[in-house]
């Protein structure tokens, strides 16, 4: 993306400058959690990834029991702090009306025929 903005004389994002640095060793981390992100519930609002997928997910990669108390803590902290990320993104939109009289049926959609009789 550097070198397309570069060509194209444009400015590079400030997501992409300033982006964060993976430490060698962390991509495994973070890759795990992306995989385990899938595996939360959802109901309201989105939830805690479970101990259990963690768990299956260690076992899957043949972690021993240090592995996944360190992969463990590292999920919950990563988690916690998208959930506070999302919670706060999310109290920002504005609220859905559940009063009856404020809330509109959406049109039908016209059925355009086009075909020749």
């Amino acid at each position: 993306m550097i070198e397309q903005a570069k060509k194209n004389r444009r400015p590079v994002p400030d997501k992409i400058m300033n982006a964060p640095v993976l430490f060698p060793g962390l991509a495994f981390y973070y890759a795990a959690f992306m995989t385990l992100s899938s595996c939360r519930p959802v109901g309201m609002a989105e939830g805690r990834i479970p101990w259990t997928v963690v768990k299956d997910y260690a076992l899957h990669y043949g972690l021993d029991d240090e592995e996944f108390d360190i992969l463990w803590e590292l999920i919950t902290r990563v988690d916690a702090a998208y959930l506070a990320w999302q919670n706060k993104r999310s109290s920002k939109k504005e609220p859905v009306s559940t009063r009856s009289e404020e809330v509109v049926a959406p049109k039908a959609p016209r059925i355009i025929h086009t075909a020749k009789r």
